[in-house]
C-alpha cells in the first residue's frame, strides 16, 4: 500500500479477438479505469500488465475488461494480494 507498481502481470488470456486486442484495468478501489499493457506471449494470447498504486488495501477484485467485437467482452477476475515489502531502502 502507497508503493507504485509497474509493469504488473496481471493475467493472460487466449482470446480470438477481431485485430489488435485492448484492455482496461478496473483497480476496484474506485479509481478511474485504467488502460492495461498488453504483450503477446508467444502461444497466441496476451500477458495483460498494469501500473498503479494502491492508497489503501483492496477490498475488492481486480477487473480486466477486453472487448471483442465478435462477441461484447471478455472479462477477466483477479484478487489481488497484498505483503509487506523485503527490501530496505
Amino acid at each position: 500500500v502507497g508503493q507504485p507498481f509497474t509493469a504488473l502481470p496481471l493475467a493472460n488470456f487466449s482470446e480470438d479477438t477481431a485485430g489488435t486486442p485492448t484492455a482496461t484495468i478496473d483497480w476496484g478501489d474506485g479509481s478511474s479505469l485504467a488502460a492495461a499493457t498488453l504483450v503477446a506471449d508467444g502461444s497466441g494470447g496476451f500477458d495483460v500488465l498494469g501500473d498503479h498504486q494502491y492508497l489503501q488495501a483492496p477490498r475488492r477484485p481486480i477487473i480486466i475488461h477486453v472487448p471483442d467485437t465478435g462477441s461484447g467482452t471478455l472479462d477477466l477476475t483477479v484478487q489481488p494480494q497484498m505483503w509487506p515489502r523485503t527490501e530496505s531502502h
